[in-house]
């Protein structure tokens, strides 16, 4: 029996892509696709070889190789283009590499284009056809110069950066994860949080990254508008959040946060705030959920038996649909992170206890509702991100 295509009240998450067709087919807004190029460990396994993720329990196996990519059901997905500063040498080389294996990728499945611009995609969807978008995940060593631009921006086609990662760079602040883990990944912004940092709105009580937007971070992300390309917020501090909103709300950018979770049950800064979600919404943004037990674990379910699981995933996916609008959210899978993805229902973790694992099971959600219009939380296809993207354009 194939995993989940008995779940009744998640099968609205998805509608099956051949039913319904390229413009009215689901996205994710965060996929690492290439992640064993990006982070260069060699257990996770290529997007050309097979999956090696057995069970949701699995952080450091592929999850996504071309035939599950083929099989999601997402009529566009945002390739996040990640290279680990200490792990692959030269992080121009392994952004190349990833960049050349999209290409590959789209010239060996002619059912999928690699778009660069609102216009293109309009074109792809006219034939049909699914779509690639590439993003950066992290600026710094790899944005580094008008060279840089001009290469990756301009010559390859970069459309999305999320400018900041997991720790502190010449860009500026990232935001600060849970606990042990917020000093681990980011050791002196937790000091300088302990000595300085904010403390927060009272009804969150989370530690903050008091660095903002650096000087060079903000000559980046000025060269970035000029030339439309679309700043995500996921991963910035709440500091360096209030350093570029007033610069993207002077171009009429809408607001993105591609992959993210409440603050309110993450209980660390690398939750969205109430105000940022409000920001996306009336900026007409967007915004995508993790889906993942270590992310959206946390989050209290209704009238569950058990905790965690793809209940609670539906239900913060729910509470930040209620934020941003249903149309406004999607889900931003951080596909290859080095994360836990969902255990079954409680109805199902006997019988189903390798759970959600494989990129590909994403059509199984929906496969059984191809023919209903009823979404839930996700009502954010190709035709409503292909509307908003257009909105960002290069300010020249």
């Amino acid at each position: 029996m194939k995993p989940f295509v008995y779940l009744p009240f998640v099968l609205s998450l998805f509608v099956a892509f051949s039913a319904r067709g390229a413009s009215s087919a689901p996205i994710d807004l965060h996929a690492h696709l290439f992640m064993h190029e990006g982070a260069g460990w060699d257990v996770l396994g290529s997007f050309t070889g097979p999956i090696r993720a057995e069970s949701w329990k699995d952080r450091l196996r592929s999850r996504v190789n071309e035939a599950s990519l083929e099989k999601s059901g997402f009529g566009l997905v945002v390739v996040a283009l990640y290279s680990h500063p200490l792990f692959k040498g030269s992080q121009r080389e392994s952004i190349r590499r990833q960049i050349a294996t999209a290409r590959a990728f789209v010239q060996k499945h002619p059912d999928w284009a690699l778009v660069r611009s609102p216009l293109e995609l309009e074109a792809v969807l006219e034939k049909g056809k699914r779509a690639l978008i590439l993003s950066l995940e992290g600026a710094s060593g790899v944005l580094e110069s008008e060279e840089d631009l001009k290469e990756f921006v301009d010559g390859e086609g970069i459309r999305i950066v999320t400018p900041v990662h997991f720790i502190d760079d010449s860009i500026g602040g990232a935001s600060l994860m849970p606990s042990a883990l917020g000093f681990l990944a980011n050791p002196l912004a937790w000091l300088r949080s302990r000595v300085g940092g904010a403390p927060g709105v009272p009804e969150e009580h989370v530690r903050r990254n008091p660095l903002g937007l650096r000087p060079e971070g903000r000559r980046l992300i000025e060269a970035l508008l000029r030339r439309g390309v679309w700043i995500d917020l996921a991963h910035a501090s709440d500091a360096l959040v209030a350093d570029v909103l007033p610069m993207l709300r002077e171009r009429g950018q809408p607001i993105l946060v591609s992959h993210t979770m409440l603050r309110q049950h993450y209980r660390a800064e690398r939750g969205v705030t109430v105000a940022l979600l409000s920001a996306v919404k009336s900026s007409g943004g967007i915004a995508g959920v993790i889906p993942s037990e270590d992310i959206t674990g946390m989050t209290p379910v209704k009238d569950s038996p058990c905790e965690g699981g793809i209940d609670a995933f539906w239900e913060q996916a729910g509470e930040i649909a209620s934020r941003v609008g249903a149309e406004s959210l999607a889900v931003g899978s951080d596909v290859n992170a080095p994360l836990r993805f969902l255990p079954a229902p409680c109805a199902k973790r006997i019988i189903e206890p390798r759970g959600f694992f494989d990129y590909g099971q994403f059509s199984e959600l929906g496969g059984t509702r191809s023919n209903s219009t009823e979404r839930g939380p996700f009502q954010l296809d190709v035709r409503r991100f292909l509307s908003v993207w257009k909105r960002v354009g290069p300010t020249l």
